[in-house]
């Protein structure tokens, strides 16, 4: 077996012990609505698994910092989707190997948990407020080292008003924002010169500066080759 899907189990607490032996082969775990699962197994989970995506799991995720998730190096893709009930957790520690990391509803996440991520290459953030003040304060780029990061998606971010002149990572090819309702500054003139594609939905007080031809802002990102503000090509 090498993909295993867990969904709607309401009363599971914990998966199998011994399944680096159960399932040597396993490289894609996704757990969904599993809210009474405590924890992974006490040996760890299968040494060749490449993907691990966790929705709703509330009581597994707020006990992440035992998932001891370094010890998987060909993990490549990390996603979870969790209810902002986490408290603060120092020392948790990622694989450098992650490449794609999709990030929801953590109350508490910081610059050390995205610092080693040396191969990152796409991230999305929804609605996590420790990165929001690293990205309107401009910490966001320097403190994490993404230096390999093409893709970013900033997602659900409802009290975010602006993001700094350095919150931006050099190497990004593709930036999306959506749903960032009270967002109104981009840092347009600092914007990376390796970006070919910008996309923004759902974000009314950008709209008016990325008019066509007309906002602050179109001189500024006109060169940019793909642009699509709220589903629509310019």
């Amino acid at each position: 077996m090498t993909y295993l899907y867990i969904d709607d189990c309401e009363k599971l607490k914990w998966l199998p012990e011994h399944m680096q032996e159960l399932l040597p082969s396993l490289k894609k775990l996704e757990l969904c609505n599993c809210p009474e699962m405590e924890s992974f197994p006490e040996g760890g989970l299968p040494f060749n698994l490449q993907q691990l995506k966790i929705w709703n799991c509330k009581k597994l995720v707020n006990g992440r910092k035992e998932w001891h998730l370094q010890r998987l190096p060909c993990l490549m893709e990390l996603f979870i989707v969790h209810d902002g009930s986490d408290e603060d957790i120092e020392h948790w520690e990622l694989p450098c190997s992650i490449q794609k990391l999709t990030i929801g509803n953590l109350r508490t996440l910081s610059s050390k948990v995205l610092k080693s991520l040396t191969s990152l290459e796409y991230l999305c953030i929804a609605n996590l407020p420790q990165i929001q003040s690293m990205l309107e304060q401009g910490r966001f780029s320097s403190s994490s080292h993404l230096t390999s990061l093409r893709r970013l998606q900033i997602r659900n971010f409802p009290n975010l008003q602006l993001l700094s002149e350095s919150a931006l990572p050099s190497s990004l090819s593709e930036l999306t924002i959506k749903d960032c309702p009270n967002l109104q500054s981009l840092p347009v003139k600092w914007m990376p010169s390796s970006l070919s594609k910008l996309s923004i939905s759902n974000c009314p007080l950008l709209r008016p500066l990325l008019e066509f031809d007309k906002g602050e802002y179109w001189p500024n990102i006109a060169l940019i080759p793909t642009i699509v503000i709220d589903r629509e090509y310019l």
